[in-house]
């Protein structure tokens, strides 16, 4: 709780008009300048169950840097990284601590993650082509509400991207992506798989050629030329590895729809092959609904058939919902809470549920 006080009280403080005011200069300043867009994620989670209650903090740091543009090409560096820790720390992972095979963000223990490092070319022909190298994340072609951003998503690893994925988090490697510019893009990649919770930026291994490949489509057409859709699908395999044994494939369809001038519906369905993911299957939906400046209030649930003989429930329920609100142009608060029903780990039928705090400078 004292936490959770002390990051709100930050909040205030930075948007009080003076010091908010300074800060957006300084932000704007530094962008037009140096075409450099960077800022900072934290958020502190509470988890709330019977017997144990633990707490998570998170903290993402990103950086988009904007190198050269003309008229027909335009070159980025892209670099964002994850902090995580827990309180107490546990003599076993933070999820079977908890009894639940699905946690917030997909960490479970204390963990630093370069989430993505690359300089990606995007060259303006009657196609526009992308073609990126570094370290790559395979969720930045994984579903449409996944952003590096953690205060532009839901928190829960089902509803912001992939509750079955196996892909490394990030590695070493390149992607190309083709968009017709008008309702369709196709992309195809490769990363290092030897690293796959992308602890570093690590090179040593790429001779091995143990390459985890993807290729992702996304066709968003405009219905009646007035409501955005988006329907994506990435397929992608695993190769058995030392820090990841098996063999897996998986896939990931994501269907997004407006609704009406602010509201969207999504859809999202996921699986993998193989042992490696607890997670067999996932299902979700929910609801985004944009208010007035960017402003948005968002809900969904997912249904997660668990891939464990050891677990009590083989159907895991999460029912979430948030608030992100823009205090000012550069400073955004995102009150969460996640409830979990049928834990896969628990006897009983006992709810869990968190509470999180994510604050965006």
């Amino acid at each position: 709780m004292i936490k959770y006080i002390s990051l709100l009280a930050l909040t205030l403080s930075i948007s009080t008009q003076a010091n908010a005011s300074s800060y957006f200069d300084i932000k704007e300043q530094i962008s037009q300048k140096y075409n450099l867009k960077l800022g900072l994620n934290t958020s502190i989670t509470n988890f709330y169950t019977s017997k144990n209650n633990i707490t998570k903090e998170f903290y993402t740091p990103y950086l988009y840097k904007e190198l050269f543009q003309t008229k027909n090409s335009q070159a980025t560096l892209n670099f964002s990284l994850n902090n995580v820790r827990f309180s107490p720390i546990t003599p076993i992972n933070s999820a079977s601590f908890l009894g639940i095979a699905n946690l917030f963000d997909s960490y479970d223990t204390n963990y630093n993650e370069l989430y993505e490092l690359y300089y990606a070319h995007t060259i303006k022909l009657p196609y526009t082509i992308e073609l990126g190298v570094g370290q790559i994340p395979i969720s930045k072609f994984d579903t449409q509400t996944r952003s590096p951003i953690q205060i532009q998503h839901f928190n829960n690893n089902s509803l912001y991207q992939n509750g079955s994925f196996t892909y490394p988090t990030a590695g070493l490697g390149s992607y190309v992506s083709i968009d017709n510019n008008k309702d369709f893009s196709i992309s195809l990649g490769a990363i290092d798989a030897t690293n796959p919770y992308a602890q570093g930026f690590k090179i040593k291994n790429i001779s091995k050629f143990d390459f985890s490949s993807f290729l992702s489509f996304n066709y968003y057409p405009k219905i009646k030329n007035k409501y955005q859709s988006s329907y994506s699908i990435l397929l992608y395999d695993k190769p058995n590895v030392s820090k990841a044994p098996t063999t897996s494939r998986g896939l990931s369809l994501s269907l997004l729809q407006d609704i009406s001038n602010n509201k969207s519906i999504f859809f999202k369905y996921n699986t993998s092959n193989g042992n490696y993911s607890i997670i067999k299957n996932s299902y979700s939906v929910g609801l985004l609904y944009h208010l007035q400046e960017d402003n948005v209030l968002a809900i969904g649930y997912s249904l997660n058939r668990i891939n464990d003989t050891n677990a009590v429930h083989k159907n895991e329920e999460v029912l979430e919902a948030y608030y992100k609100y823009n205090l000012t142009p550069s400073l955004s608060i995102k009150p969460d809470i996640e409830i979990y029903t049928r834990p896969a780990y628990k006897s009983s039928s006992e709810t869990i549920f968190s509470l999180t705090l994510t604050l965006g400078i």
